[in-house]
C-alpha cells in the first residue's frame, strides 16, 4: 500500500513537472499568466486522479522568463515491475519524458537526476 500511496505521489509531482517552465516562473508576476491547478480522485481504488492545469494569460505578450528547474524522476525497479514489461516499459517513458523535457533550448535550463528504488534508493 506504501508503494501505491509513493508512486501515486511521484506521478503526480511529474505530470507537474511537465509544465512550461516560463508559465510556472511568471505565475510570480501578478501581471503575467495566471496559473490554475485541481486535482480530483476519478477511480480511488485504482489509484487513478484526473488533473486539470490552466494557464491563462494575454495572448499579446510574450513571456520569456525562464528560471532553472530541477526535476527527480523515480523509478520502482523492484520484483513487482518484471510483471508484464512494467520495468522496460517505464524505462521506455522516463526515456521519452527526458527527451522531451531537454528538447530545443530546455537543455540550458532543466537538470534531470534518475532515482530507482527497490527496498533501497540508488541514484542512477
Amino acid at each position: 500500500m506504501k508503494k501505491r500511496i509513493l508512486s501515486i505521489v511521484l506521478a503526480v509531482l511529474m505530470l507537474l513537472s511537465v509544465l512550461p517552465v516560463p508559465a510556472m516562473a511568471a505565475t510570480m508576476d501578478p501581471t503575467g499568466p495566471q496559473f490554475e491547478k485541481t486535482a480530483a480522485w476519478a477511480d480511488k481504488d485504482a489509484g487513478v486522479a484526473q488533473i486539470t492545469m490552466k494557464v491563462k494569460g494575454d495572448p499579446s505578450q510574450t513571456y520569456t522568463q525562464m528560471e532553472p528547474t530541477a526535476i527527480v524522476l523515480v523509478i520502482d525497479r523492484s520484483n513487482s515491475m518484471e510483471d508484464d514489461n512494467k520495468f522496460k516499459n517505464a524505462k521506455t517513458a522516463a526515456k521519452n519524458f527526458v527527451d522531451k523535457i531537454l528538447a530545443g533550448d530546455n537543455a540550458n535550463y532543466v537538470q534531470i537526476a534518475v532515482v530507482s528504488y527497490s527496498g533501497l534508493a540508488k541514484v542512477n
